[in-house]
């Protein structure tokens, strides 16, 4: 019984207290509307009651009560904090390359409009795009790689995304001393080849004005780049990436083993042959002789990285997010049936050895 009195007497206490609060708060609502001459007077005070004064009026009337000190049973326990999210490990850039290889085959061929389509979209890639400066200096701020094989890479897969077949598709090689100048340039270029709907290959080569016939790529690429006429043409499967770097001899140092080097001459090697309608100096890769000679993705391409003569140069993740971009959701432009890009501003090839110590 006593206990029960003493209950009821704390009820009642805790009731009057929020009574007493509710009727300051009503009050100082009410003081807010008179306008000022109630902003004159000062605002009542807030009651306010410390757990300690709170835990005394307790055992005060209701002595006989358990109560658990100090208030743990009003106090509320800390949320625990939540675990940190885990950063999504990058997909296997491998991985993402097969998926996006391995795409449905609708088309044997492009007809013009097609191809006009996915030259548009090479070079306006976001990551490969020549349209603006930025992109590349992104990944190549030195001007050095060049990333001719990215673009060449881009075009393919893009062209697989579009429903043309892998056996439509193949890459076309320049390699030798491609210059612009008086000086030694770059290395090697590199463009995707696409089957036309007239039977013929057309290059899908960013850094020229838009989609040419291989033979009209030839053509240009010996007019402005090859001075001296002994670049060699090769002409592969899709698949192929660059020619293997791992060692670049100086010229007098050259072997003819390599066919990155000068001195490389493909003729009666085995796995070369003369490629059919695209004149002479240019030969035709079998699988083979392009697993040997070049790297080939996704197996033999290291997508981080590129070594040569020991030194390790970074992609600075150019292939991880040109990956990325490929494997998004495509998000179609009104642009390009409104305006027709411009031209690259810069033509950049594949590796810049000159300004590789040791590698020219």
């Amino acid at each position: 019984m006593a206990a029960s009195r003493s209950l009821r007497r704390l009820l009642a206490w805790l009731t009057g207290v929020v009574l007493v609060c509710c009727g300051l708060a009503a009050a100082a609502q009410a003081q807010s509307v008179l306008g000022a001459r109630s902003q004159a007077r000062p605002a009542p005070p807030a009651v306010r009651l410390a757990p300690e004064r709170l835990l005394q009026q307790v055992r005060l009337l209701a002595p006989e009560l358990p109560v658990l000190s100090p208030l743990s049973w009003l106090q509320v326990p800390a949320a625990a904090p939540a675990p940190a999210a885990e950063t999504p490990a990058p997909a296997d850039p491998k991985a993402v390359y097969d998926r996006i290889a391995g795409s449905p085959a609708r088309l044997k061929a492009l007809d013009a409009r097609r191809r006009q389509e996915l030259w548009d979209a090479a070079f306006r890639h976001p990551v490969a795009g020549l349209d603006d400066e930025r992109k590349l200096a992104k990944y190549d701020p030195q001007g050095f790689i060049g990333f001719c094989f990215g673009r060449a890479m881009a075009a393919h897969l893009l062209a697989r995304q579009m429903g043309l077949a892998e056996s439509s598709v193949r890459k076309l090689f320049a390699v030798g001393d491609l210059r612009e100048g008086e000086e030694p340039q770059w290395r090697f270029h590199v463009a995707a080849l696409v089957r036309g709907d007239d039977g013929a290959w057309y290059a899908i080569d960013p850094i020229m004005e838009g989609p040419m016939t291989a033979v009209a790529w030839l053509s240009e690429v010996r007019r402005a780049w090859d001075k001296t006429g002994k670049a060699r043409f090769y002409l592969t499967e899709a698949s192929a990436v660059l020619p293997d770097v791992t060692t670049v001899p100086e010229p007098g140092q050259e072997t003819g083993e390599r066919l990155i080097e000068l001195s490389f001459d493909p003729a009666g090697k085995e796995g070369f042959s003369p490629a059919a309608g695209l004149g002479a100096g240019v030969f035709s890769v079998s699988p083979s002789a392009s697993a040997r000679y070049l790297k080939t993705a996704p197996e033999a391409f290291d997508f981080d990285g590129i070594a040569i003569n020991g030194q390790r140069i970074s992609y600075n993740g150019y292939f991880f997010d040109l990956l990325r971009a490929l494997a998004a959701p495509i998000q179609r432009s009104l642009e390009p049936f409104f305006q027709k890009p411009a031209g690259p501003k810069a033509r950049p090839l594949g590796l810049d050895l000159g300004r590789l110590g040791g590698a020219r």
